[in-house]
């Protein structure tokens, strides 16, 4: 064997191998999302949008959420994991997962805002745009 052909060969194994590598990583990662590699291939982006969205919500504002979106976020989370629920999915149940996220995202923006209202010497709140009556004060059941 001459070296040219020696070369082509390491060449081609380490291709092999890195490619490996980073297989192993992307299914790694995916995971982590809480997606799986035939997942990617057969559900359209907006349910996996939608996912994503899922998880973020149940870990992040799990505190936020009431009982009903609660039910209905797991239950989304369950038919995606389940490959003959998630092939019937359409795209209605994924726009009812972005109106229980948005709101959430929302009421957790409006929480945040005002947790750096400081009140004036008056008593009035200085730029905050919330009442005592606003539900994002409240925690919900």
């Amino acid at each position: 064997m001459d070296t040219k052909q020696l070369n082509k060969h390491e060449l081609e194994r380490r291709i092999a191998s890195n490619q490996t590598r980073d297989t192993i990583a992307t299914n790694k990662w995916l995971k982590q999302q809480g997606l799986n590699e035939q997942m990617m291939q057969d559900t359209s982006p907006k349910l996996l949008k939608a996912l994503q969205r899922v998880e973020e919500c149940l870990t992040k504002y799990f505190n936020l959420l009431s009982q009903s979106d609660i039910k209905q976020l797991q239950a989304f989370r369950q038919k995606m994991r389940t490959d003959n629920l998630r092939k019937q999915l359409r795209s209605s149940e994924a726009d009812q997962v972005f109106k229980i996220t948005t709101r959430t995202y929302r009421l957790a923006y409006r929480r945040e805002e005002n947790r750096y209202c400081q009140p004036k010497p008056t008593g009035k709140n200085a730029g905050c745009n919330m009442t005592a009556n606003d539900p994002a004060l409240h925690v919900l059941p």
